[in-house]
């Protein structure tokens, strides 16, 4: 046991024990919903414009494409002048980039139509 003090207060601690928790699995569908908030809409709203276009041009352009949804984030090109260029977005996994395709195109709508599932997060 290791003993920690500070602010009139002691915290033990043990330092001889490792606990491993295993990562946490998620279905396609809150991987996809995951991705999207955690990564996409950092730039991208559904109909308003943030850094990005918004979501809901994104589903027009590429209705029926997931692929080319993932191609894009693999390989952004700037193909708008009053909009800066898209980072890749290559750094997340196949199953991530599929699965947030998918969410944008099939399952994300427009506020409030579209409810978040609390257990998500």
């Amino acid at each position: 046991m290791t003993s920690l003090k500070g602010n009139n207060q002691t915290c033990s601690v043990e330092v001889n024990r490792i606990i491993v928790i295993a990562p946490r699995s998620v279905s396609k569908q809150e991987l996809g919903e995951l991705t999207y908030y955690g990564v996409c809409a950092g730039c991208h709203a559904y109909k308003e414009r943030l850094i990005g276009i918004p979501t809901e041009t994104i589903k027009a352009i590429y209705a029926n494409n997931p692929e080319g949804i993932i191609d894009y984030m693999n390989h952004p090109k700037n193909l708008r002048e009053d909009y800066p260029e898209m980072p890749p977005q290559d750094y997340l996994s196949e199953d991530a980039k599929v699965a947030v395709a998918d969410y944008i195109l099939n399952t994300l709508r427009e506020w409030p139509n579209h409810t978040l599932n609390p257990n998500t997060f």
